[in-house]
């Protein structure tokens, strides 16, 4: 029987370095580090359950809880949680730390989601069941 897999996989919220995974990214070039600013949460089971969302406020910089019609403020901390499905990147500006983030929408914003904890049918998700 398939089980969602509740395990705590940890994700940094800043500086994910992704160079060891760019086959042809040079060692002389900064390294391209990613932000995270949303994540999809997943409460239940693999039949069904409750989705929720954090996203970070590109004015504020303030991290948000999204669950139904409730939006409230949240710490950084509470982001990392084993409810974690889906964590959004984006790439810094200059890709170096202490960049900023590019405009979400733009040609070389450069997005990337990694499903990272949960059951999701047979695909990659971080080290938990993967079909």
């Amino acid at each position: 029987a398939r089980e969602k897999v509740d395990t705590l996989v940890s994700f940094p919220l800043h500086g994910l370095d992704a160079a060891p995974f760019i086959p042809r990214h040079a060692p002389t070039e900064p390294p391209p580090l990613y932000d995270l600013y949303a994540v999809t949460n997943h409460y239940g089971g693999a039949g069904g359950g409750h989705y929720t969302a954090y996203a970070k406020s590109p004015g504020d910089q303030q991290w948000y809880s999204f669950d139904d019609s409730s939006v409230r403020p949240v710490s950084p901390e509470s982001i990392v949680s084993p409810a974690a499905y889906v964590l959004f990147y984006q790439l810094r500006e200059g890709g170096e730390a202490g960049g900023g983030l590019r405009a979400a929408g733009s040609a070389a914003s450069s997005p990337i989601a990694y499903n990272g904890g949960a059951y999701n049918g047979g695909a990659y998700n971080g080290g938990a069941y993967n079909g």
